[in-house]
């Protein structure tokens, strides 16, 4: 089976009935910065669970073609918060024109029950 023949399948099946959430995708210049708007992110409810990736970009940007190091965020969340989250995350992200997707995703049923569980809970009260 092809790549994206299996894009639509695991598609197809979040649409049908399994557990859906999101996954958001989004690029920084550094894992300090990644780290913190996740935690951010967290904080909020808005997601359960934050994964940090190196990566190696190549893009446009003003007319020249630019390559960066850059680390990938992949942010969990139930499908009912991945508006919030892609608003928040373009309100407090550090780039002109950051890079927000979102993936839809199924889960199996313990992890999306913690992940809803996760995101269901009241913000952290902040520190004094």
């Amino acid at each position: 089976m092809g790549a994206i023949a299996q894009i639509h399948l695991f598609c197809a099946r979040s649409i049908a009935g399994m557990p859906a959430m999101s996954l958001i995708y989004s690029t920084f210049g550094s894992q300090e910065t990644a780290e913190k708007t996740a935690k951010k992110l967290l904080e909020k409810r808005l997601i359960a669970c934050a994964v940090f990736l190196p990566a190696s970009s190549m893009y446009w940007w003003k007319g020249k073609l630019e390559s960066a190091q850059e680390v990938i965020l992949l942010a969990k969340t139930p499908k009912s918060k991945s508006v919030n989250v892609r608003a928040e995350l373009e309100k407090i992200h550090p780039y002109e024109t950051p890079c927000v997707l979102e993936i839809p995703a199924s889960a199996n049923a313990g992890y999306f029950k913690w992940l809803v569980k996760e995101t269901a809970l009241p913000q952290k009260p902040k520190k004094k």
